[in-house]
């Protein structure tokens, strides 16, 4: 299910898709998921795989708005490497704004955003970036801790959980270990897997041993 966010900034960004983010959902410091994928920006919060994905854990928890999601902008960059390329490009790009020299790795709107999250104007000049404020540039792009509110509920749900407990299944034919003659496939079985196809491939290959057996 799609997240829903207690961040009004994320609303700005409404219509940018990330092509390779990681989320995580923390409850304090302890991550109950984590996901690396696409994530459009919406107007209510996240959606896309990757918020998919994670959404289990969310829509799972007694108490979703004690939640954060944690956000790595850039998961293919170390964090050391990416304060490196901070710290030479502007020094190299001193008379460009910041924002520009961020934006070679994220989208101009997304880098004006975080500049605003960690209280920098947007058109603070590259030379004039001090190493603590860098250093919170830094965290901001790669571990952005953002308060859940929840999902968008069961209406907006790619996929469902729960079910025909799997060891009451006989797997080779998907009959009813409790009650022969009775046959189980697709989503009525506590089966649920990653946004991407596995899904249907379950449901799909569940139903052929179901019809073949029956």
């Amino acid at each position: 299910m799609p997240l829903t966010l207690q961040a009004e900034w994320v609303a700005e960004l409404r219509g940018i898709t990330l092509p390779d983010v990681t989320l995580r959902v923390v409850e304090e410091n302890k991550p109950l998921a984590v996901r690396r994928g696409s994530v459009l920006f919406a107007h209510f919060g996240l959606t896309g795989p990757a918020p998919l994905d994670v959404s289990r854990a969310v829509s799972g928890h007694a108490a979703p708005g004690r939640l954060s999601l944690e956000i790595d902008f850039l998961p293919g960059v170390p964090e050391p490497q990416y304060d490196e390329f901070l710290r030479t490009e502007t020094a190299a790009s001193g008379k460009k704004q910041l924002a520009v020299v961020l934006s070679e790795k994220l989208p101009r709107r997304v880098c004006d955003q975080l500049l605003t999250l960690v209280e920098l104007p947007v058109d603070r000049k590259a030379a004039a970036l001090s190493k603590p404020d860098r250093q919170k540039l830094v965290a901001a792009t790669k571990r952005l801790r953002v308060p859940l509110r929840g999902t968008l509920g069961f209406e907006k749900a790619e996929v469902t959980a729960g079910g025909v407990n799997l060891d009451e299944v006989d797997s080779r034919t998907m009959q009813s270990k409790r009650t022969p003659g009775l046959y189980f496939a697709g989503e009525v079985l506590d089966l649920d897997g990653w946004i991407g196809g596995y899904n249907f491939q379950s449901a799909w290959s569940t139903g052929w041993l179901a019809g073949r057996n029956v």
